[in-house]
């Protein structure tokens, strides 16, 4: 939408992610993290199944999620993490995204994130396994986890903060307190339910703070 209005402008995102769960800080064996489907909840499933195929068949998509009980994306945000080394962080997320909600392939299942990582190219599978049947990145995870709900008070996403840097705008949960005091305005914030309108209101708001410092 935005180049459509401004194809002589380059518009590009640097995307940082920081890996997200309602499970905050609690164990990775709490039985919490199962869901259990207790009387009544079917129909409040359904409800909610009609809902969302309703917005998607208005978006083009067809969801069909995985309704196993047990929820856990540990596995899929280390690897999220590990592809950003390769430059193929947001290539691995689409997939990781197209096949869970539209695959039934859920990404809380190391063999599905592996799947993902095949089908995402120029990513080493052998690799892929070696890296998660390791710990490495896991306390990076869940420590995002915790300091998102608890200290940053992320009570849902996605959540996007847009800085501008080379015109001073920086801020939000994951920069410097110290730029709250130094930074010209506060950052471009949005849940990632708004609609595409939304986002092009911020986007020219961007591009217009861009043309009056430059």
């Amino acid at each position: 939408m935005f180049h459509k209005r401004h194809p002589l402008v380059n518009l590009a995102v640097n995307v940082t992610r920081h890996p997200f769960s309602f499970r905050g800080s609690r164990p990775l064996d709490d039985p919490s993290m199962e869901v259990s489907i207790q009387q009544g909840d079917t129909l409040r499933l359904s409800s909610y199944s009609s809902t969302l195929q309703r917005l998607g068949d208005a978006a083009g998509i067809s969801f069909h999620v995985d309704r196993s009980p047990y929820y856990n994306p540990l596995d899929s945000q280390r690897a999220l993490l590990w592809a950003a080394r390769y430059g193929k962080q947001e290539e691995l997320a689409e997939v990781l995204s197209r096949n869970h909600f539209e695959k039934a392939m859920s990404s809380s299942f190391r063999s599905n994130v592996l799947k993902a990582i095949e089908e995402t190219n120029e990513l080493n599978l052998a690799e892929a396994k070696e890296f998660l049947s390791s710990n490495e990145l896991v306390e990076i995870v869940l420590n995002s986890y915790k300091d998102n709900v608890h200290l940053h008070q992320i009570v849902s996403i996605p959540l996007v903060i847009f800085n501008l840097p080379q015109c001073g705008i920086e801020g939000g949960p994951f920069r410097s307190s110290s730029l709250l005091t130094t930074t010209r305005r506060a950052p471009w914030i949005k849940q990632g339910s708004n609609t595409p309108e939304a986002f092009l209101l911020s986007f020219e708001s961007m591009y217009s703070e861009f043309k009056r410092m430059n």
